[in-house]
């Protein structure tokens, strides 16, 4: 028996489980799953120099974007909110 083949079952079963979990997100009217939109919100926010190193946190449901967490302005908290309302599949942005 090869070494190698208990590794590579495992690989092979947790990506098959990664990508049906992927795929069970709500999809929004323009078919993006409510995961691909967060991931996408994420990463504007992350890459934003004024936004990147608060901790921000989100759900999507539906393509409604919910953002929640610390800002130190109100300006930080209207851009976020403006960049989330801007990303592809974003129906809504609301805040909590």
């Amino acid at each position: 028996m090869n070494l190698f083949q208990p590794f590579v079952r495992v690989v092979f079963i947790a990506l098959a489980l990664f990508l049906s979990a992927a795929a069970c997100g709500a999809t929004s009217s323009q078919g993006i799953t409510d995961a691909q939109i967060a991931a996408r919100v994420k990463t504007v926010l992350l890459n934003d120099a004024e936004l990147g190193t608060l901790p921000i946190e989100l759900r999507v449901d539906g393509g409604v974007v919910v953002l929640s967490g610390r800002v130190r302005t109100a300006e930080d908290r209207d851009r976020a909110l403006a960049l989330a309302g801007v990303v592809s599949g974003v129906a809504d942005v609301r805040d909590t």
